[in-house]
Protein backbone atom coordinates (compact mmCIF):
# COMPACT_ATOMS: atom_id res chain seq x y z
CA UNK A 1 0.00 0.00 0.00
CA UNK A 2 2.66 2.15 0.19
CA UNK A 3 3.71 4.88 2.84
CA UNK A 4 0.44 6.25 4.22
CA UNK A 5 -0.61 8.98 7.24
CA UNK A 6 -2.96 8.31 10.20
CA UNK A 7 -5.76 10.44 8.32
CA UNK A 8 -5.64 8.19 5.13
CA UNK A 9 -5.72 4.97 7.63
CA UNK A 10 -8.80 6.58 9.14
CA UNK A 11 -10.27 7.04 5.63
CA UNK A 12 -9.22 4.04 4.07
CA UNK A 13 -12.98 2.13 5.28
CA UNK A 14 -14.51 4.78 3.58
CA UNK A 15 -12.54 4.35 0.44
CA UNK A 16 -13.21 0.83 0.40
CA UNK A 17 -17.04 1.47 0.39
CA UNK A 18 -16.53 4.37 -2.39
CA UNK A 19 -14.93 2.07 -4.99
CA UNK A 20 -16.74 1.01 -7.98
CA UNK A 21 -15.17 -1.75 -8.50
CA UNK A 22 -15.66 -3.24 -4.93
CA UNK A 23 -19.30 -2.79 -5.58
CA UNK A 24 -19.60 -5.12 -8.86
CA UNK A 25 -21.48 -8.22 -7.54
CA UNK A 26 -20.02 -10.48 -10.94
CA UNK A 27 -17.38 -11.99 -9.51
CA UNK A 28 -15.51 -12.79 -12.80
CA UNK A 29 -15.96 -9.48 -13.62
CA UNK A 30 -14.86 -8.06 -10.57
CA UNK A 31 -11.69 -9.89 -10.20
CA UNK A 32 -10.64 -9.24 -13.86
CA UNK A 33 -10.91 -5.34 -13.23
CA UNK A 34 -9.09 -6.12 -9.51
CA UNK A 35 -5.98 -7.96 -11.40
CA UNK A 36 -6.39 -5.11 -14.45
CA UNK A 37 -6.17 -1.90 -12.12
CA UNK A 38 -3.32 -4.10 -10.31
CA UNK A 39 -1.25 -4.56 -13.28
CA UNK A 40 -1.46 -0.83 -14.05
CA UNK A 41 -0.20 0.08 -10.53
CA UNK A 42 2.77 -1.93 -10.95
CA UNK A 43 3.57 -0.44 -14.24
CA UNK A 44 3.12 3.09 -12.97
CA UNK A 45 5.41 1.86 -9.91
CA UNK A 46 8.48 0.47 -12.32
CA UNK A 47 9.14 4.10 -13.24
CA UNK A 48 9.31 5.44 -10.03
CA UNK A 49 11.55 2.38 -8.93
CA UNK A 50 14.08 3.04 -11.46
CA UNK A 51 14.26 7.14 -10.36
CA UNK A 52 14.33 5.33 -6.71
CA UNK A 53 17.05 3.52 -7.71
CA UNK A 54 19.06 6.27 -9.51
CA UNK A 55 19.06 8.89 -7.11
CA UNK A 56 18.63 8.04 -3.70
CA UNK A 57 21.75 6.60 -1.42
CA UNK A 58 19.08 6.09 1.45
CA UNK A 59 15.72 4.43 -0.15
CA UNK A 60 13.86 5.14 3.02
CA UNK A 61 14.68 8.35 3.53
CA UNK A 62 14.26 9.39 0.02
CA UNK A 63 10.74 7.53 -0.13
CA UNK A 64 9.13 9.05 3.49
CA UNK A 65 10.77 12.35 2.72
CA UNK A 66 9.22 12.47 -0.57
CA UNK A 67 5.71 11.02 0.17
CA UNK A 68 5.96 13.70 3.14
CA UNK A 69 6.50 16.78 0.78
CA UNK A 70 3.70 15.67 -1.38
CA UNK A 71 1.19 14.95 1.43
CA UNK A 72 2.23 18.86 2.47
CA UNK A 73 1.63 19.70 -1.03
CA UNK A 74 -1.68 17.91 -1.54
CA UNK A 75 -3.10 19.46 1.96
CA UNK A 76 -1.83 23.14 1.35
CA UNK A 77 -3.32 22.90 -2.48
CA UNK A 78 0.26 23.26 -3.73
CA UNK A 79 1.03 26.50 -1.97
CA UNK A 80 2.78 25.00 1.32
CA UNK A 81 3.91 26.84 3.74
CA UNK A 82 7.56 27.47 4.46
CA UNK A 83 8.49 25.43 7.31
CA UNK A 84 9.60 28.53 9.48
CA UNK A 85 6.06 29.90 9.02
CA UNK A 86 4.36 26.19 10.24
CA UNK A 87 6.79 26.94 13.17
CA UNK A 88 5.58 30.18 14.17
CA UNK A 89 1.90 29.38 13.69
CA UNK A 90 2.25 26.28 15.71
CA UNK A 91 3.41 28.44 18.61
CA UNK A 92 1.49 31.46 18.34
CA UNK A 93 -1.58 28.97 18.72
CA UNK A 94 -0.25 26.98 21.65
CA UNK A 95 -0.09 30.71 23.77
CA UNK A 96 -3.53 31.65 22.71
Amino acid sequence: MGPSSLRETVALPVDMQGDIVGNIAHVPTRNTLTVGRAIDTRSELLKATAILEHAALDKYAFTRDAYLQRRRSTIFDGNPQEENEVNKTSVQNKRS
